[in-house]
């Protein structure tokens, strides 16, 4: 439970006498903030009243029976797919290669189709299994652009109806004249975090927006956070200076150079 002890200050002598001095204001609104801080990232439900805990743990439930349910379609799809594989009467691997000319750019593409089909049961039930992964390579005279991608497709009958599932995966580079760029996509959605590395910099993006970067020595980071370990120091100053956490809090240790 989050507590915290937010009291006004006592300026000056005896009945508030004196005017407070700026050093003292800034040492109390720091003190607030970081107090007001600590408060917020250290809720729970018993911070709640009892309809806001029934709240929190009502959407807390769904969350989990929403990840189970993730996790139980991935392991259907990956059971389906073996399945096929297993018993399939019929594979087919399909390569293609093709290269493009506009006024704008170069297009080259290379591809590979797996199809899979297994006939099923004596009523004629059938499921294919599809996989394709290419990779294409876009040329202009402002950038140059890899992208690598996989798509796996099951089409399954049954009772009630086809049953299909998809998974799309993609991965791609971008080469500008200053540096270059790695992101990734699923089910045509571009990923919102992306990487730019340039001779000078790399910066990690969140939707187009830099987050964080390092610049030559320097690392620069709004959030940092260390699950056991920070470490500062080095053998030119004979050892290290560990922050640990443990069951009481955080604290500092000195690590001599063994």
């Amino acid at each position: 439970m989050a507590t915290g002890n937010i009291k006004l200050p006592s300026f000056g002598t005896g009945s508030f006498r004196g005017e407070p001095t700026q050093t003292q204001i800034a040492s109390y609104l720091r003190q607030l903030t970081e107090q007001i801080e600590y408060a917020f990232h250290n809720l729970d439900a018993s911070n709640f009243s009892a309809d806001g805990q029934k709240l929190f743990e009502q959407t807390e439930t769904a969350a989990k029976a929403v990840s189970e349910l993730t996790q139980e379609q991935s392991q259907k799809f990956d059971q389906i797919r073996n399945e096929i594989i297993n018993t399939a009467t019929e594979i087919r691997n399909d390569y293609q290669s093709k290269i493009s000319q506009s006024e704008q750019n170069i297009r080259t593409e290379v591809s590979e189709e797996y199809v899979a089909r297994s006939e099923g049961d004596a009523e004629g039930t059938v499921s294919e299994l599809k996989e394709y992964i290419g990779s294409t390579v876009d040329q202009s005279a402002q950038e140059i652009r890899f992208e690598f991608s996989s798509t796996q497709e099951i089409a399954q009958a049954a009772s009630d109806g086809l049953s299909e599932y998809k998974r799309e995966v993609s991965t791609y580079l971008k080469f500008y004249e200053d540096g270059l760029e790695i992101g990734k996509s699923e089910a045509d959605q571009t990923l919102p975090y992306s990487v730019r590395i340039s001779n000078e910099k790399m910066s990690f993006l969140q939707n187009g927006v830099e987050v964080a970067y390092i610049k030559y020595n320097k690392l620069y980071i709004t959030v940092v956070e260390v699950l056991d370990r920070f470490t500062i120091g080095s053998a030119s100053m004979g050892g290290y200076f560990d922050f640990e956490t443990s069951e009481l809090g955080m604290g500092i240790l000195w690590r001599d150079i063994v």
